[in-house]
């Protein structure tokens, strides 16, 4: 399921620099979100998902000025 797509993504972290924007997805198409530098997103399963799911997202322009490492979670940067 999307939600445990979604909970699976890696955000683990131990200092800034091993966090980094990547598009993870949604059933819009592009999902930014502050990940680990490690983790590969499977955008193709997300898109798989919306699907199966039915699920529509609305759109709208998600901008992240960098990520920071926040008690060993990567987070967007404030």
């Amino acid at each position: 399921s999307l939600d445990d797509y979604y909970s699976a993504v890696d955000q683990s972290c131990t200092v800034d620099e091993d966090c980094v924007v990547k598009d993870v997805g949604n059933c819009c198409g592009y999902g930014p979100r502050c990940v680990a530098s490690s983790y590969s997103p499977n955008t193709d399963l997300v898109t798989r998902l919306c699907e199966k799911e039915g699920v529509f997202s609305t759109c709208g322009i998600v901008e992240l000025d960098g990520c920071s490492c926040v008690e060993s979670r990567c987070a967007p940067k404030n």
